[in-house]
């Protein structure tokens, strides 16, 4: 039988399901009470990254949504696929980004991402 394991078979799969694993665990013992996600969603190790991207979606947390949407250029794919998972789960809506395009295509939808940001309302200010 040829089947592999899911980690052996996508590069950096244990790696990202260890960040969402450990995002849940802080999501749930969070309590609730925000905690800033930049440091981890600008992290140079793709693991923090995931898990703040993680944590991002689980929180529903509209303030990552514009470093979210920076993790769509990732070089680990693991990365952008959480990142367009969270911000899914926040916005409801992929803009036609696909975590495994090329980059050329990759790059039309970042660009829609960036569009619709700077469309929209920042959340933490009043009228």
């Amino acid at each position: 039988m040829m089947r592999k394991a899911f980690h052996r078979a996508v590069p950096g799969a244990a790696v990202a399901w260890a960040g969402v694993l450990a995002g849940l665990a802080v999501g749930c013992t969070a309590g609730g009470t925000h905690r800033s996600l930049a440091p981890g969603l600008q992290s140079e190790d793709a693991s923090e990254r995931i898990r703040a991207s993680v944590q991002a979606g689980s929180q529903h947390d509209v303030r990552a949504v514009p470093l979210l949407v920076e993790r769509l250029e990732d070089n680990s794919a693991d990365a952008r696929l959480f990142a367009i998972r969270a911000l899914e789960k926040i916005t409801g809506q992929t803009l036609g980004y696909r975590y495994y395009a090329p980059p050329e295509q990759r790059a039309e939808a970042v660009g829609r991402w960036r569009e619709w940001v700077k469309t929209q309302r920042p959340a933490d200010k009043e009228d």
